[in-house]
């Protein structure tokens, strides 16, 4: 088993996923089922995209290890990308409910949340989410972007976007999302000559 794991960790980080998946997979048929080989697989299938399959393989990951709260954020990822807004809230809230000393994982699970919010048109409790993200890693610089871009689209206090979107543009001025994100937001509130600047990045 150990070395099956090693093989899926050496192609995994090859590039290649698919390879990867299968390995893991193998190991799961085995008698020992072990937790990290089914938190590499829903990683890879969340990656490749493969949200009804890593919905199934959630739900079987939980039923042996009910207790990992990145189970339940996996789960739930999968549900809200694959359209199911309501369950993946239901995967949240247990995600929440274990309550995690991972300050990374929670506020990945709040930002996902707010993702779910969004969705739903519950737009107070999305900002509330996000802000709760925000609070527990302030330099996650992707979501202070995810944020200040949803309430760009709003048009939602315009000056708070701003802020995220330019303190998370200076600290990653070259990836592209979030110069997008902070076009957007300038754009919005009128600046025109400086969100061509930063579309034109």
């Amino acid at each position: 088993t150990k070395l099956m794991l090693l093989f899926g960790d050496v192609l995994y980080q090859q590039g290649n996923l698919n390879a990867a998946k299968s390995q893991y997979l193998n190991v799961l048929k085995g008698a020992q089922k072990p937790y990290v080989a089914w938190e590499k697989v829903l990683a890879i299938q969340t990656l490749l995209g493969q949200f009804p399959e890593a919905i199934k393989t959630g739900e079987e990951a939980i039923s042996i290890y009910p207790n990992q709260a990145i189970l339940y954020y996996y789960l739930a990822f999968a549900l809200h990308r694959n359209g199911q807004n309501a369950e993946a809230g239901l995967e949240i809230k247990s995600a929440l409910m274990l309550d995690s000393e991972d300050k990374n994982l929670k506020a990945m699970i709040f930002a996902l949340q707010a993702e779910v919010f969004i969705d739903q048109q519950k737009f107070k409790e999305a900002d509330a989410a996000f802000d709760k993200a925000i609070a527990l890693t302030p330099d996650n610089y992707l979501t202070l972007s995810n944020y200040a871009y949803y309430l760009a689209l709003r048009n939602h206090n315009l000056s708070k976007a701003e802020m995220l979107a330019s303190k998370s543009a200076a600290e990653l001025p070259k990836n592209a999302s979030i110069a997008d994100t902070y076009a957007l937001v300038l754009f919005k509130l009128g600046k025109y000559e400086q969100a061509l600047n930063w579309i034109q990045k």
